[in-house]
């Protein structure tokens, strides 16, 4: 459980399913949602993006999330049109207390899905 004092909100945590590509392949299908999940979003830092830029990734946001939430490369959060792609995951543990996933993610701009809200809006 990420620490109560850190501000998280609540995003849908969804995975892609394969699909036969009618050859006897398969393919990258839709995203569906597994589970939703309360997870800390922040902006990456320059010295995160820079590094992720020295392996050829993008990355605009870190995720933390709960250990034992099942986060793994590829996957997806989203919060209305908002999606966050994850390009990495890494298990912390710190030597006090209890560990954490901790996501670099590339911004998403996704459809809309039927009767759901853009997300946060500001005023």
């Amino acid at each position: 459980m990420l620490d109560a004092a850190l501000r998280t909100d609540e995003w849908k945590h969804e995975r892609s399913r394969p699909v036969s590509n009618g050859a006897g392949g398969w393919t990258t299908g839709s995203f569906a949602t597994i589970q939703t999940l309360r997870i800390r979003v922040r902006q990456a830092t320059a010295r995160e993006v820079l590094a992720a830029g020295q392996l050829e990734a993008k990355v605009s946001h870190v995720v933390y999330a709960p250990t034992g939430s099942g986060m793994q490369r590829g996957d997806r959060f989203r919060q209305g049109i908002r999606g966050l792609e994850v390009v990495s995951v890494a298990e912390r543990r710190p030597p006090v207390g209890r560990g954490h996933l901790e996501a670099q993610c590339m911004e998403l701009v996704l459809q809309p899905q039927p009767g759901e809200d853009q997300g946060p809006h500001e005023s």
